[in-house]
This record gives C-alpha cells, sequence and structure tokens, in this order.
C-alpha cells in the first residue's frame, strides 16, 4: 500500500516537474552568504556552530535556507557580515534536524519586528510534520511543537509534494522517499 502510494507521488510530481522544467528561466547572477556552519566567521568574527543557515540571492531575489541550530547564531553572524535578513519573506527548511531550524522562531519573532512579512512564509517537503514516535513511544518530530509556536507569529507553511520552482534557477525537490530501519518508508 504505501510502495504503491509512493510510485503514485512521484508519477505525480515526475509529470508536474516535467512540466515546470520546460518553462524555469536560469539564473544570471547567484551570491551565497553563509550565516551558520562549523566553518562560519573569520579569525575573531562570526560564531561557528555544527548547523546550517545560508542567504542564497538570485537575480535580486533573497531566500534563507535553513536556521541554524542556535537560535542566536544567524542573526548575530548576519550583523557581524551587515546581511539585512529583515527584507526576505521566503525560507526553505531543507530537512528536519535541529541543526537545520533551531534559529526559525528566534528569527521570525525578531525580524518581525522590522517587518511583519520577514520570513513570513516557509517552504518545506511534505511529510516533514508526519508523527516520528521514537523506541520509547515519545514524539521525536522536533518540528511538531515548533509549527504552531511559528503559525502564532503569522507566518504559513508551504508543503511541496513534488518538485516547485522557488526562484529562477532555484527549485525545491519536495520529499525523498527512503527506506527506514523498520524497512516500511515511513
Amino acid at each position: 500500500m504505501i510502495r504503491d502510494t509512493l510510485t503514485a507521488v512521484l508519477l505525480a510530481c515526475l509529470v508536474a516537474s516535467t512540466a515546470t522544467e520546460v518553462r524555469a528561466e536560469s539564473a544570471k547572477a547567484v551570491k551565497i552568504t553563509v550565516l551558520s556552519s562549523m566553518l562560519a566567521g573569520n579569525a575573531g568574527e562570526g560564531i561557528g556552530e555544527w548547523g546550517f543557515a545560508a542567504v542564497l540571492e538570485v537575480d535580486g531575489q533573497r531566500l534563507l535556507i535553513d536556521t541554524g541550530e542556535r537560535p542566536e547564531t544567524v542573526l548575530r553572524n548576519a550583523a557581524e557580515l551587515k546581511v539585512d535578513l529583515s527584507s526576505i519573506t521566503d525560507l526553505v527548511i531543507t530537512h528536519n534536524h535541529s541543526d537545520h531550524t533551531g534559529g526559525l522562531l528566534t528569527l521570525r519573532r525578531e525580524l518581525a519586528k522590522r517587518n511583519p512579512n520577514a520570513l513570513s512564509r516557509v517552504h518545506v517537503p511534505k511529510g516533514i510534520f508526519y508523527p516520528r514516535p521514537g523506541p520509547d513511544g515519545r514524539e521525536g518530530n522536533g518540528l511538531l511543537p515548533l509549527k504552531a509556536q511559528y503559525e502564532a507569529t503569522g507566518g504559513t507553511f508551504v508543503e511541496h509534494a513534488c518538485p516547485a520552482t522557488l526562484m529562477p534557477g532555484v527549485t525545491l525537490l519536495g520529499p525523498v522517499p527512503r527506506t527506514y530501519r523498520n524497512g516500511t518508508g515511513v
């Protein structure tokens, strides 16, 4: 049943992505500014952490990719690099690990003080909010409690089941099916 459902979703995504690819534009100018990584910062500047966040600028449009591990890292590194995040409305969370989602609430709350639309839309792969019970039965999906808190700030999540072009040359793939230890793919 699950395999049949995944096959149907993948076929639907293939058809949708093929139609999108024909109209996709190429990027002319691309700039990436890393704001969180274990290699962030120059000597004596910036904060490094086990996490990831970067501003992707394509032909003048900007997008934040992930939010790092600790709540303040991206804010502090952006300030040191003189990168204004308050004008960025869209964010991509690539996957559900705390080192990519840890700054979500802090960034939204702080930046919304300057611009209510800052980081107001988060693009995520479909399934990112599925429950993930651990062996002890406790919920392991750390994004579930953050979802309601983020939405309470006026932000919205956009779940993508198929590849979606976010800006010229930038496509979010959507979910990537895989088999877990129990072999179910869930």
